[in-house]
Formats: structure tokens, sequence, C-alpha cells
């Protein structure tokens, strides 16, 4: 997966390198019996990742690597893998300069406007909590991989440091892997304030979602049971935004031939943009059980 070399690796993504927060045990396993003993990781990231598991449930690797890459190309340029490369660096006692990471995704979903659904706002915040407690883990035990992957931030490091060893365990490394804590405390309780403000909104949703008649509904019926039989066939392992984007590109050149019999009476939207957000919108309120509709 990660020897791609157009993949860019950027600093969410690298915390996936050789972690999976639904298989690791070192931090928050499913039982507490087979937690590591590692007293270097600060406690309060089991917390954090305990928390963000019971918000997003599992979640596929490729899935977690998929929404990394969005947060990386988010904000590529406001973060740094291990320090930034400038004068802070020499002012600095510790290798990591924090990042602020909640604000910037923060501010990157509101400036995605309707792009990023509700429901999904939230997972975003637990994935960056899971790649937040992946770097915790990469500052303090870096694998072969890791290393390999920094070696230029490595040698950097040794031009001020050259007897710097990413392999020690350090008072440098235990306050960056306590910063990384933090951080994904801060990214964890975002996740939990998106997660209630969806919920609170489930009911107006419901409503809104079976207004307009029995007509419009059964005006609908057709095109729906299309869309979300192609996202259970094809594409149950994309995000909804992404989903919908690959199932409204069908709609481009031709209506797809088997909506072709319910032409005259389908209500298609008229661009891509909006059939998009339509489509986007059906496959999250049948994911949570709100469309009454048998796609079998």
């Amino acid at each position: 997966m990660y020897d791609d070399e157009d993949t860019y690796l950027g600093r969410r993504r690298l915390a996936f390198i050789d972690y999976n927060p639904f298989e690791d045990k070192r931090i928050s396993p499913k039982s507490l019996s087979d937690r590591s003993s590692l007293p270097e990781i600060p406690e309060p990231i089991h917390d954090a990742v305990r928390r963000a598991k019971a918000i997003s449930g599992h979640l596929e690797q490729s899935l977690l690597f998929e929404i990394a890459g969005i947060l990386d190309t988010a904000y590529r340029d406001k973060t740094s893998l291990i320090a930034s490369k400038s004068k802070e660096f020499e002012q600095s006692p510790y290798d990591h300069i924090p990042a602020n990471e909640s604000d910037h995704l923060e501010a990157f979903l509101c400036k995605s406007g309707d792009m990023i659904p509700g429901e999904e706002r939230a997972l975003y915040f637990c994935v960056l909590t899971y790649s937040l407690a992946g770097e915790v883990l990469n500052t303090l035990y870096p694998s072969d991989e890791y290393i390999r992957y920094t070696a230029d931030e490595i040698d950097f490091l040794r031009m001020h440091r050259p007897d710097y060893d990413p392999r020690q365990i350090t008072e440098s490394n235990r306050q960056t892997a306590l910063s990384l804590t933090v951080e994904a405390l801060r990214a964890v309780a975002r996740a939990e304030g998106s997660h209630r403000e969806f919920v609170g909104m489930k009911s107006e949703r419901r409503k809104v979602s079976s207004s307009g008649g029995s007509n419009r509904g059964k005006s609908y019926e057709p095109l729906k049971l299309f869309i979300l039989r192609e996202w259970k066939n094809n594409y149950s392992s994309h995000t909804n935004s992404s989903a919908a984007e690959l199932i409204a590109a069908k709609f481009k050149k031709h209506l797809p031939s088997e909506l072709q019999p319910f032409e005259d009476s389908l209500k298609i939207p008229a661009n891509h943009k909006a059939r998009k957000k339509r489509f986007e919108e059906w496959i999250g309120l049948f994911k949570r059980g709100e469309l009454d509709i048998n796609i079998d």
C-alpha cells in the first residue's frame, strides 16, 4: 500500500504506516489484559482512542489511509513531520512543533461546506485522533519502515545534533508524545461534539427526507434504488462523498440503461454537483437506517 512512489505520504498518512488502531495492542486494545506494558506511552492516549472507537466503529485500514490523505492535502503546508525546517527548530528543545491539528481540520471542514456531510465530520476527527496516536508510537518506537520514509528528516536533525538516534527514548521524545496526546484529546473532543450535533439533528432530517408528499417520493424511487444498489455493490468501502462522486459520474453522458424505462418520470438533478449532493444525502440516510427502502 505504501510503496507507490506517486503516493504522497504526508504526516497523517505516515502515522498509519505500521499502526492500525483496531489491531494494535499498544494503545487501547479490545481487551485491557492485551495491552502492552509500555510506560513511555502517555496514559490519556488510551482514553482518546477508546472514545474515538465508540464514535467511528471499526474502520478498514484503506479508509483510514484515504481520509488521512484528505487531511494531508487539506493542510499539507501547515504541519511538519518531525520539526519545522526553520530557525524555530534551533530555538526549540523538542523534535516537534505543535501544529494545532484540530483547528486546521475545523477550518477545512467549514470551508468544505456541504461537500463533507455532517455524519462524516465526526469521522474525520476520529481519524485525526487515530493518526495522532500512531504518531505517538512512531515517536517513541519507530519501526524500520518509518525510519526509511523519514530519512531526510532524520538527516536534518543530525545536522544539528550529530548524536541523534531516532530509536532512543529521550525526554524530548516523551514531551513530543505528550504534546501529540494533548492534540489527540482535543481531536476526540471535537469528534464527540460533531457527533452530538449530528445526532441532535436526526429527527429534523427525518422529517425533511419524508416531506413533499407520496407522489414526490414515488418519482424518486427507481433512482434511489439504482443509487443505493450501486453503492452497496461497488462503493460501500468508500466515504459517502467519494461514493456519490463516482456514482454521479455515471450520469454525465447518458442515463444508465437500468433507469431508461423510467426516463419520463424521473426527477434527476440537472448538474453533476447537485446530483452528487443528492446521492450523498441518500447514501447517508440509508446507512443510518432513515430510508424505508429495500434494495435487495
